[in-house]
């Protein structure tokens, strides 16, 4: 399988992995927004206030991250969790579990599709709007797909290395 063929299969799996999540763990309004197969200005990752990001080994290497916003982590994990208010502790672990149910179905779904099997790593959680912009490895490819999920950005980001 080639890059661009592997990169409209990752879009693809992002998206049903994403919406698969809010069906089932958190109701709310999702919208597919636009891909992008290219870093681009228009991503603008310095809007959001949390990244998840989970690395991936095996015959697909990289990382999925998941970037998104307080006010909608605060949302779904009052969902999930059945609480009016969130702890910042409780924050940092809901945007771990987002990108690690995000990452685990977009490898669940791969493996069954393609045949390709990776491993995951635990989720790595970063808090702070100055710490977001996280580099792309120069011989890596880059997968994005944005969302809006109770009226709020969901990004995700897949970086895949040769």
């Amino acid at each position: 399988m080639d890059i661009t063929q592997l990169g409209d299969l990752l879009i693809k799996a992002s998206k049903r992995s994403v919406r698969d999540f809010f069906e089932t763990m958190c109701p709310v309004p999702l919208e597919e927004g636009v891909s992008f197969k290219e870093p681009s200005k228009d991503l603008n990752r310095d809007n959001y206030e949390a990244v998840g990001i989970i690395s991936l080994e095996g015959q697909i290497k990289g990382s999925v991250a998941v970037y998104t916003k307080t006010k909608l982590i605060n949302e779904i994990g009052q969902k999930m969790l059945k609480k009016a208010s969130l702890a910042t502790n409780e924050l940092t672990d809901i945007i771990g579990e987002v990108t690690n149910i995000v990452a685990g179905s977009i490898k669940t779904w791969v493996s069954v599709n393609e045949g390709l099997n990776f491993e995951i790593s635990c989720p790595s959680v970063i808090q702070g709007n100055p710490y977001l912009n996280i580099t792309i490895q120069p011989d890596s490819s880059f997968i994005a797909q944005k969302f809006k999920a109770a009226h709020e950005d969901l990004l995700v980001v897949l970086s895949i290395h040769s």
